[in-house]
């Protein structure tokens, strides 16, 4: 503390006369600066990096995992999380620290998905794979102090360990998570029950799931149905309003309606107390959920909402889709068809011939010409994006 000589004494003195416990830590001047949060941790491992380096140059194993670790960067850095540590061939990463995320779990998940359709586009030579474990749950993380030690962003609790047994358990190209997380990410993503393990360090039988990917959620309430099975409270005066203009399309007079708010006022539930009226009253309802992790894909409702309407899976080839498709759009001009393949990447250049169009022009053709015009659609349209609902109603002229 620097004290002088007397002010030390007269301390030391003070010190022997009481009770007071001075811990190891404290006397080697450690400390632990943490806090409890609620945390998503991913393991991730890349596979077969031993075999490798009995193959490979070490150069040229070095440019293999620099890539793998850029893969894993670039991903976590795209859905909010942050890397904590490369411990080899691994990483280990939190999605909730430092930053709180609301939706932590499915972000995990979506960084994981990326991180393995990743290393599959990677071209060389080498074809990299991964095991990805996730986990969700409270820890206590912060930096350790300690006699020539600084360890920052450590983690400690039940999640870490659990999301690296998980990790060990998958096998290659396989995300699998745990029963917290799988609670969390409700309906968002196709799962593939794999049962219980016994766990090495956990007394009881451990359920886990394999992600094989994302669902095709029309709206935000499907990823958890009994979020939005709750009555409306303290809106009434805005319902009836919504409803006013619901009456007056209905006459003919074509209505739109902008809501706008903070989060977590109750956007969502508002229009949801609408879709369930209008569904009672058997009106056709379009949805388009925008999506925080699509910010930058043009048209991304639109591409989503056509490819649950043409009924795309994710074992479909080029081919199938082409052909679910031109089944949609049966009673279309071949140039809409064309149109709308390119826009959700589908390669028809060998059965609809080559689409050599600058961007721009593409873009105002699909607007202009294509089945997405917001004046052709009938039936209720609802976009969420972000803080803002768009609700704009017309009269049937598509059929």
């Amino acid at each position: 503390m620097g004290l002088p000589l007397g002010q030390r004494r007269r301390l030391l003195a003070a010190l022997g006369k009481t009770d007071v416990a001075v811990s190891p830590a404290s006397r080697g001047g450690g400390k632990i600066v943490a806090e409890r949060r609620q945390l998503t941790v991913m393991f991730v491992d890349l596979v077969g990096s031993t075999a490798m380096s009995e193959r490979l140059d070490p150069e040229d194993l070095g440019e293999l995992v620099r890539r793998f670790k850029e893969i894993c960067t670039t991903s976590v850095a795209r859905f909010g999380g942050h890397v904590a540590s490369f411990m080899g061939d691994g990483a280990m990463i939190y999605f909730g620290y430092p930053h709180a995320l609301e939706d932590a779990a499915s972000r995990a998940i979506h960084a994981g998905l990326d991180i393995l359709d990743g290393l599959k586009r990677m071209e060389g030579q080498e074809r990299l794979r991964a095991r990805v474990g996730v986990s969700t749950g409270l820890v206590v993380v912060g930096t350790i102090h300690g006699d020539g030690l600084k360890e920052h962003d450590v983690v400690m609790g039940r999640t870490p360990n659990l999301a690296a047994r998980l990790q060990s358990l998958a096998e290659p190209d396989m995300l699998v998570i745990s029963p917290s997380t799988r609670r969390l990410v409700g309906n968002a993503f196709e799962l593939q029950d794999l049962g219980q393990f016994a766990l090495k360090g956990f007394f009881e039988k451990i359920q886990a799931w394999v992600v094989t990917g994302q669902a095709r959620i029309e709206r935000r309430f499907d990823i958890m149905p009994d979020a939005g099975a709750g009555r409306l409270v303290g809106r009434q005066a805005e319902f009836r309003k919504i409803c006013d203009k619901w009456h007056e399309a209905s006459q003919g007079a074509g209505q739109s309606i902008l809501i706008s708010g903070e989060a977590g006022i109750g956007k969502s539930r508002l229009i949801e107390g609408l879709s369930q009226k209008l569904l009672e009253e058997g009106a056709w309802q379009l949805n388009f959920q925008c999506s925080p992790f699509h910010a930058n894909s043009a048209l991304y409702p639109i591409i989503q909402h056509l490819e649950r309407a043409a009924g795309f899976t994710s074992a479909d080839t080029d081919a199938d889709k082409l052909s679910k498709l031109a089944h949609l759009l049966r009673h279309q001009p071949a140039e809409h068809l064309r149109l709308i393949a390119d826009l959700l990447s589908i390669d028809a250049d060998e059965t609809l011939g080559p689409l050599d169009l600058p961007p721009q022009v593409k873009l105002e053709k699909r607007l202009r010409r294509s089945p997405i015009s917001w004046h052709r659609w009938r039936g209720t349209n609802l976009c969420c994006c972000c803080s803002r609902m768009r609700i704009g109603w017309t009269r049937p002229r598509y059929p």
